[in-house]
């Protein structure tokens, strides 16, 4: 075992990034898989096990951050493995599982010394569903599904990593599994700081008008979409809102094997409650008040293409049952028809700002559902947790509302980067806009927004002046970059200009302290000016700074009416 392990954490040192880094990890494990099924089926009436497949989910509290999945040669694998409802087990018994879906059954840590705990799922709570994936494996040839945990050095589980078997002789029987499990926890163990330490991807700008840019932290999450949009499972995408979750949707649509059907897209906020069944399934004539005529349903719409869900948390109580019957059969029926029940031929994706499991605490989301459509979760963050984005968003967006003649300074670019943007990709744009516009209005043709605009932009946009957070050495860069630009724009600037200005600096820091304080002595004596109290001369200090104040009051005026 040492030399695998040796060898193993040399392969998975070799890679630079985290997808490389899982796919050795793979790669390594299916190894040392293959190896131990060959070992025990040699032996006197040792089981016939063949592995399919393997796959590592990377997830945080909200969603994944890495996924990778590999089929054993000559292996052909529709489901992208483990689901949302394995990983609940997980979170609570943080211990291996192996599932037999098609005896519905559950052991929990099948070590060697210890005694596997047997579940029967026919018996399960209502709480510890794992239909989802027993369901999701109903069309494989796997009877086993093995999950170990990735708990990384702090003690938070991090991931996991899940094995398919076709073992039919094994059914029913821990005993297999109590060899395997031991080796492949060393190797789990060794592979989790190595993972966490994957450099991720640069930033890169696209000609994808969908996602023309994308920054370092959102990557990962655009590699694992690409993957999750060749699926079929329903994708789950949470995160404020503004962050781009409808443009993702169609993103994926574009990417999968339905892109060339229809992207419907139902936005529960402009449904109310007791039409929403209705919107999605449709109606016929006289199905209800008001029902005057035959009406596709969203699901007849999207028919051999994609619906996307905004909004879900928004589904009534009422609907959440009916959606959750369509989920589970895949059949609907349109309301007021004669006919059959249709079946839907769509891919689901979801979405949502709101904490579904916070919803299902409170009662207002059904758990079942959510276990449902947790399938496939990815977590979009905050522009401000992608501010290495914004520039290049910034300068696409008023490109868009501008045209090519303008651009920004840095400065004003700088500007944007710090602000918090609790709106998001939809705040930046309206900000955008409204900056392009205030520079067009004071500049003819060919024209650069400056930090004033942007401030102006930002300003008419809160009910508080303060957008961006404040720090002195922020408020240096602030008034150092409007210095510059103010420098720049003069045909011929004052001599000794940058004097001039430090000194008018120094009144207005003396007469706000002096307001603060209530005294100019003791405005001095803070500021750490006290010497000039001591021969009395404080009062001509502070009359010199004020007419450099005066100088540059007045060659500001002259600006503002120039421009």
């Amino acid at each position: 075992m040492t030399e695998t392990l040796e060898a193993f954490i040399e392969a998975l040192r070799a890679q630079l990034t985290f997808d490389a880094r899982a796919e050795a990890t793979l790669e390594q494990v299916a190894a040392f898989a293959r190896a131990q099924l060959q070992t025990h089926a040699s032996a006197p009436h040792g089981p016939r096990a063949r592995l399919r497949g393997c796959s590592l989910h990377w997830r945080g509290e909200q969603g994944y951050e890495g996924f990778v999945w590999r089929s054993e040669p000559g292996v052909a694998r529709h489901s992208p493995g483990p689901s949302a409802s394995l990983w609940t087990w997980m979170a609570s018994e943080r211990a291996q599982l192996v599932l037999e879906p098609q005896l519905e059954l559950l052991w929990i840590d099948p070590r060697r010394g210890h005694q596997a705990r047997r579940v029967d799922l026919t018996e399960r709570a209502p709480h510890e569903p794992l239909s989802a994936s027993m369901a999701r494996f109903a069309g494989e040839e796997s009877t086993h599904v093995l999950v170990s945990p990735l708990i990384d050095a702090h003690g938070s589980l991090v991931g996991m990593v899940g094995l398919e078997f076709e073992a039919r002789s094994a059914m029913g029987d821990p005993a297999l599994w109590t060899h395997l499990c031991p080796g492949l926890s060393v190797l789990l163990n060794a592979a989790v700081s190595l993972l966490a330490a994957g450099t991720p991807p640069p930033q890169t700008a696209t000609s994808d008008e969908l996602l023309p840019v994308i920054g370092r932290s959102m990557a990962r999450r655009v590699q694992l979409l690409e993957r999750f949009a060749a699926h079929d499972e329903t994708l789950l995408l949470t995160g404020a809102s503004g962050t781009g979750k409808s443009r993702l949707a169609r993103w994926c649509h574009q990417r999968s094997a339905r892109a060339e059907h229809p992207f419907e897209e139902l936005d529960l906020l402009t449904v109310p409650e007791d039409m929403q069944m209705a919107q999605l399934v449709g109606w016929s004539r006289g199905a209800f008040t008001g029902a005057v005529q035959d009406v596709r349903g969203a699901l007849d719409r999207a028919d051999g293409g994609t619906l996307f869900i905004d909004e879900i948390d928004k589904l009534s109580l009422k609907t959440q049952a009916g959606f959750l019957k369509l989920l589970e059969d895949g059949t609907y029926q349109i309301l007021g028809s004669a006919g059959g029940r249709r079946r839907a031929n769509v891919r689901f994706i979801v979405a949502t700002n709101a904490d579904l499991q916070e919803a299902v605490r409170a009662g207002t989301f059904r758990e079942d559902l959510l276990y449902r459509i947790n399938t496939l979760p990815v977590h979009l963050p905050s522009l401000a947790e992608r501010a290495d984005e914004i520039p290049q968003w910034a300068r696409l967006m008023l490109q868009r509302h501008s045209g090519a003649h303008m651009s920004w300074t840095p400065e004003a670019l700088h500007l944007l980067e710090r602000a918090p943007w609790p709106g998001n990709l939809r705040q930046l744009d309206n900000v955008v806009r409204r900056a392009g516009i205030i520079a067009q209005m004071r500049s003819d043709g060919h024209a650069q927004v400056t930090i004033r605009d942007v401030r102006e932009a930002l300003e008419l946009g809160s009910s508080s002046p303060a957008e961006v957070p404040a720090s002195l050495l922020h408020a240096l860069e602030d008034a150092s970059h409007l210095i510059t630009e103010a420098a720049l724009s003069l045909d011929e600037p004052p001599r000794q200009l940058l004097d001039t200005l430090g000194d008018a600096l120094k009144a207005l820091i003396l007469r706000s302290t002096t307001a603060q304080l209530d005294g100019v002595e003791e405005a001095f004596r803070a500021l750490g000016m006290e010497h000039h109290l001591a021969h009395r001369n404080h009062h001509r200090i502070l009359k010199k700074l004020n007419e450099q104040l005066d100088q540059v009051r007045t060659l500001d005026e002259e600006m503002t009416q120039g421009g």
